[in-house]
């Protein structure tokens, strides 16, 4: 039982790639930026371009990131 419990867990586990996808996609959704699609396999090798979810989870973490900042701002600043 518990050794299927570490299974399921080490299977959630991330990758470099995916952790890679992830980074990149919150730096483009800070900097609200668009990626050009057609470089990625020129510029990473490593098969970054099959965590496309990973890359768009990022950019969502990217503008939240700004919400939380914004909201943040304002709840100081309107106190």
């Amino acid at each position: 039982m518990i050794q299927k419990i570490l299974d399921i867990l080490k299977d959630l586990w991330l990758t470099w790639t995916e952790w890679h996808a992830i980074v990149i996609g919150w730096g483009d959704g800070v900097a609200f930026t668009m990626t050009d699609w057609g470089m990625i396999p020129k510029l990473y090798d490593d098969g970054l371009e099959g965590e496309l979810h990973y890359y768009k989870f990022g950019i969502g973490l990217g503008r939240l990131t700004w919400a939380l900042i914004i909201a943040s701002l304002l709840v100081r600043f309107l106190e």
